[in-house]
């Protein structure tokens, strides 16, 4: 792992997001160009964590899209990896692996598997050195650190305030605690629950809701239209 994201430029592990150039990828998006980010962070027993996303500007709007994500350590993964269904369709691995409807993912179970896959999606960059390193640590201090939490802990928040506030889930109300946490929490928030909703990799979480309710809370935050800042 270490050898082929040295590859593409990445030597710190510890909270770094690296941008890239972005590139045309046809059956991802016909319209666009997709740009590429790896987050990496290593924990305190030197486990790291890293996940590539893809990301579109559709009018203004960044959509960021989990495509791929690991734990590892050395040459090991931790537990399972994940790739997301489009992706490894795509890439020719469709058929090669179990595809889990509660991550909406294909399941990789070994690192030989994972670090190949890796490598097909790493092959989509035109250039392997980073337009963009981006420290993490440096913004521990500000305000919000809510963009680095996991994926689903914004959406997780989101419907805890959901339940507090409205007797009945609805569009209606779904938009109406939307417009409540942009008030108190800003665009940003927002922004983190198109990314929580857009991620093509879930992980497993008990939402404390319907499954069509949740489906209803999704559909709402995708098309909700964030209103810029005055």
């Amino acid at each position: 792992m270490e050898k082929l994201l040295a590859s593409i430029g990445i030597q710190e592990y510890n909270s770094f997001i690296y941008e890239y150039e972005s590139v045309r990828i046809d059956w991802w998006d016909v319209d666009e160009k997709v740009s590429l980010e790896i987050e990496v962070h290593q924990h305190d027993d030197l486990q790291s964590e890293l996940s590539v996303v893809f990301c579109l500007d559709t009018e203004g709007i960044a959509e960021r899209t989990v495509v791929f994500y690991a734990l590892f350590e050395n040459a090991k993964l931790i537990d399972k990896a994940f790739v997301a269904k489009r992706v490894c369709t795509a890439l020719g691995f469709e058929s090669n692996f179990q595809f889990s409807e509660d991550q909406n993912a294909f399941i990789i179970e070994s690192y030989e598997d994972a670090i190949s896959i890796l490598s097909k999606i790493l092959d989509l960059l035109s250039n392997k050195e980073p337009l963009l390193v981006n420290d993490l640590k440096d913004k521990e201090e500000s305000e919000r650190s809510d963009i680095y939490f996991e994926v689903g802990d914004t959406l997780e928040h989101f419907i805890a305030m959901l339940a507090v506030n409205s007797d009945d889930i609805n569009q209606g109300s779904i938009e109406n605690v939307m417009e409540l946490a942009s008030l108190y929490e800003g665009n940003e928030y927002l922004e983190d629950l198109k990314r929580d909703v857009n991620s093509e990799i879930e992980k497993q979480r008990d939402f404390d809701i319907s499954a069509n309710d949740l489906n209803l809370v999704k559909k709402t935050i995708k098309n909700y239209t964030i209103k810029e800042s005055k």
